[in-house]
């Protein structure tokens, strides 16, 4: 199935702990089973990109993460969503923004997956000039520290 054919995922974000823990999370609505590489996104484990932009009063926040130079994928950085599975992580902002001053703070998104395919098309990992990316909405979260 080509990634065009792929169907958009809902991804949701909520708050474990406001302004700290950050509950993500996934569900794949479609029919079919798709592997998503992680690199970039909520789903890779540690802080390696900036896959958030967080505003305080109005202004950016400096990202704080590490920036990995990457080579080829290996299959371990893909995971596989089952037809109408879910999935859930929490992720601690600490490592790579400071949110210790108070007032307003805006955190927005800023990701897609960058390989995308159905489950029977291909196995991961894959070169990256097959890549195809998948583009993911996903909502915003304001909130205030006293």
């Amino acid at each position: 199935m080509p990634a065009l054919a792929l169907p958009s995922l809902n991804c949701e974000l909520s708050w474990s702990r406001p302004g700290q823990r950050l509950r993500v999370h996934l569900h794949n609505p479609g029919p079919q089973a798709i592997w998503l590489l992680n690199w970039g996104t909520p789903f890779e484990p540690g802080w390696w990109a900036r896959w958030l932009q967080i505003e305080h009063e109005g202004r950016p926040l400096p990202y704080q993460g590490a920036q990995l130079k990457r080579g080829e994928p290996e299959a371990t950085d893909y995971f596989l969503l089952g037809a109408g599975a879910r999935r859930q992580v929490v992720v601690h902002l600490a490592p790579a923004w400071d949110l210790t001053a108070p007032g307003r703070y805006r955190l927005v998104p800023a990701w897609q997956w960058l390989d995308a395919f159905a489950q029977g098309a291909a196995r991961p990992p894959r070169a990256r000039e097959q890549h195809r990316a998948l583009p993911q909405a996903v909502n915003s979260l304001d909130w205030v520290r006293p």
